[in-house]
């Protein structure tokens, strides 16, 4: 009797033990107000007293998410087309990361406007604004590295023309 009396305890015991952790079935109250024992960090993290770094290190260097934009940004120039040959004058397009862009060819910027890119679909729509809408591009976007494919098979451009661009370090055509 008294060896099923500890059996049952020991269990009862590792059970309550177990339960306890962070489960995702328990609820946990979600306060944005902090209590009242928590001091606030100072923005550059100096001010320390008071708080408990157990499971955590504020001071390990913050890791940044690059942007799924970012293999865009920068000056591609126009390498070849399927419908217009291969590029010979010297046309490039720089995408920045406010999402404006310049283009021009034989190192002379000829125009501005904004890019957008559909995370989902990957369709890159670049827009001249007010400079001239009938030039406005709708394409199938594909990145590898430092080559960019336009397809013009979209449900706004469908040309079933294909655009190869080179990424570049510097506007073609600028004489140094």
């Amino acid at each position: 009797m008294k060896n099923l009396f500890t059996i049952t305890l020991a269990i009862a015991l590792s059970l309550l033990l177990f339960s306890c952790g962070n489960d995702a079935n328990t609820t946990q109250k979600t306060d944005s107000t902090p209590a009242p024992t928590e001091t606030k960090a100072a923005d550059n993290h100096d001010d320390h007293a008071g708080h408990d770094h157990a499971g955590h290190n504020h001071d390990a260097p913050a890791t940044a998410k690059a942007s799924p934009l970012s293999p865009y940004f920068g000056i591609w120039k126009y390498t070849g087309s399927t419908k217009r040959g291969w590029f010979k004058n010297e046309e490039w397009i720089e995408f920045k990361r406010d999402m404006t862009f310049a283009y021009g060819q034989d190192g002379k910027e000829t125009g501005t406007g904004k890019w957008f890119l559909e995370d989902e679909t990957n369709y890159l729509t670049i827009d001249y604004g007010k400079e001239d809408k009938s030039k406005n591009e709708h394409w199938k976007a594909q990145i590898n590295g430092p080559v960019l494919i336009l397809i013009g098979n979209t449900n706004i451009t469908k040309s079933g023309e294909q655009v190869k661009m080179d990424k570049v370090e510097e506007r073609p055509g600028v004489k140094k």
